[in-house]
């Protein structure tokens, strides 16, 4: 055994503390290092409905929806001919200019919806459709809020005093595009009436607008909040940015269901329109305090193993 001398030993402890301080300031760092390299986005599928399993109620599917019809539409689910990929939502409205017809897939019954709270987090809704028939001025959808009436069976009017942002796609007519307009909600039909205001701005169409054909297309819309009093919103088809607007006017932020309808675009012939893979994301980004705490945790897990093992 080695006989040391009292400034020896406390040399050692000296340097055992240096060694130790080392530590905790290296695992420090490591950990604020795994925290910049964390994702900054947490991306969760609200709903993903494909329709495979031959129903327009929730089933035994949990990213199913349930859908509803307003007035003057017939949906169906199913893979005969005209289809997209098997089984699809198949709408038919009501022939006539004056039979506005509506349906909603409602995807939150709870009263919170789901929610942009924060700067930056963002909606994300995709579909795709296929145009079928003769029928002439293409479609509105938009996503909404129930404001306390929750819509649970075909035909009734719980919907009409529901508000949200709504734009369109259209068969033909105006070359500028799709518009999104902001619905407060005061007992007007969903997707239409008098309760459709001004406030949002809609910002100039980015490239053009192109009609779509009876192929294919796939529908894209964001509403993301950039503030705390504004929201922007976006259209794309096909991959192509269609509009851009903003609401910095009494925003909405929580929503509970996804509306289309038409203005007497009903064909006559049946199905007029086929609605498959309907999918709405959150893309929310963490709170700042929500990786300090996963920072902190880390340091405290490093500091007990060095006490259990000292």
């Amino acid at each position: 055994m080695t006989l040391r001398t009292p400034q020896e030993k406390k040399l050692g402890r000296l340097a055992k503390r240096c060694v130790a301080g080392g530590m905790v300031a290296l695992a420090a760092g490591a950990v604020l290092t795994l925290g910049a390299a964390l994702p900054t986005q947490a991306d969760v599928i609200v709903f993903n409905d494909t329709f495979t399993d031959g129903g327009r109620t929730n089933g035994g599917d949990p990213l199913d929806i349930n859908w509803w019809t307003r007035q003057n539409t017939t949906l169906a689910v199913n893979s005969t001919a005209p289809t997209i990929t098997g089984n699809a939502l198949k709408v038919d409205w009501t022939t006539g200019t004056s039979n506005f017809g509506q349906f909603l897939g409602v995807f939150s019954t709870s009263a919170a919806g789901v929610a942009i709270d924060n700067v930056a987090d963002q909606i994300y809704l995709s579909f795709d459709f296929q145009r079928v028939g003769a029928s002439t001025t293409g479609f509105r959808f938009g996503l909404y809020n129930r404001n306390g009436n929750n819509h649970t069976a075909d035909g009734n009017n719980t919907s009409d005093n529901d508000f949200g942002y709504r734009t369109a796609i259209l068969w033909a007519g105006d070359a500028s595009g799709p518009s999104f307009g902001q619905e407060v909600g005061t007992n007007s039909q969903i997707l239409t009436g008098s309760d459709v205001t001004g406030t949002i701005t809609n910002n100039a169409s980015v490239s053009g607008y192109a009609a779509p054909g009876t192929t294919t297309h796939k529908v894209e819309m964001t509403i993301t909040r950039t503030s705390a009093t504004q929201v922007d919103l976006a259209i794309k088809m096909d991959g192509v940015l269609l509009r851009t607007a903003f609401d910095s006017s009494g925003i909405y932020t929580s929503f509970h269901e996804i509306a289309f309808g038409t203005n007497g675009g009903g064909s006559g012939a049946g199905v007029d329109l086929i609605i498959d893979n309907v999918l709405l994301e959150t893309r929310i980004i963490p709170e700042p305090a929500s990786l300090a705490l996963l920072g902190l945790g880390g340091l405290l897990m490093f500091g007990r193993r060095r006490r259990e093992n000292a």
